[in-house]
């Protein structure tokens, strides 16, 4: 029992150690509660991010396509020389800027065009153009904004994945190693003083009896 004793813990099985140990496994059953129903959270909180950049992508090709089969029917109509003309007048650049966004306590950063910029706008003539180079462009203009949307999703979405992870690996340590080595502990003090009682009852009985006798 010496040896059980001394490899459970160091600390003599006391009340006082049976009572913080009860208490700190209150508490850490009550923190592994708290996790799992965070990690719930974070789960739905994931999904919802998913299907919303799945949702964001599916718009982002939707409009790529339609911006190079409209910029393919361009140069069918009025030529690859034209078009590249065209798109050596056009700034290739826009300005955006990095904000803070705080979600599920995770700080995660959105891209948003700065303000009072407005796109680049293309510069060329009506003649020498067609309709199909302006769907084009316009198609090109409106996938930014989802370009911006998918990597703002994105980004959120690792973070969330590693607080998830960090939250699974909480909870493993919690419910393999911390709290059975608490109840462990728990059971071999209150087995100890368990003992201790019968012993110190066995030696008030004999003593009582001494007493009877006169001894």
């Amino acid at each position: 029992m010496r040896g059980r004793r001394k490899k459970l813990s160091r600390e003599a099985p006391t009340k006082i150690r049976l009572l913080a140990l009860r208490r700190a496994l209150q508490i850490a059953e009550s923190v592994h509660e708290i996790l799992e129903n965070k990690r719930e959270v974070l789960l739905a909180q994931l999904n919802l991010l998913i299907d919303s950049a799945n949702e964001a992508r599916r718009d982002l090709e939707r409009y790529l396509l339609k911006a190079y089969e409209s910029l393919a029917v361009a140069v069918l109509r009025i030529g690859e020389q034209k078009v590249e003309e065209i798109a050596i007048t056009t700034p290739a650049l826009i300005e955006v800027e990095p904000l803070k966004k705080l979600i599920m306590g995770l700080v995660t950063v959105t891209l948003k065009e700065k303000e009072g910029l407005a796109l680049p706008t293309v510069r060329y003539g009506v003649e020498g153009t067609t309709v199909a180079l302006d769907e084009s462009i316009k198609a090109l203009r409106d996938s930014i904004n989802y370009i911006l949307k998918l990597s703002e999703l994105e980004t959120t979405i690792y973070r969330l994945v590693d607080e998830l992870k960090n939250t699974q690996r909480l909870i493993n340590a919690l419910e393999y190693i911390i709290i059975p080595r608490y109840r462990k502990e728990l059971e071999f003090i209150e087995s100890v003083l368990e003992e201790l009682a019968r012993e110190e009852f066995a030696r008030q009985k004999i003593y009582k009896r001494r007493r009877e006798r006169g001894d």
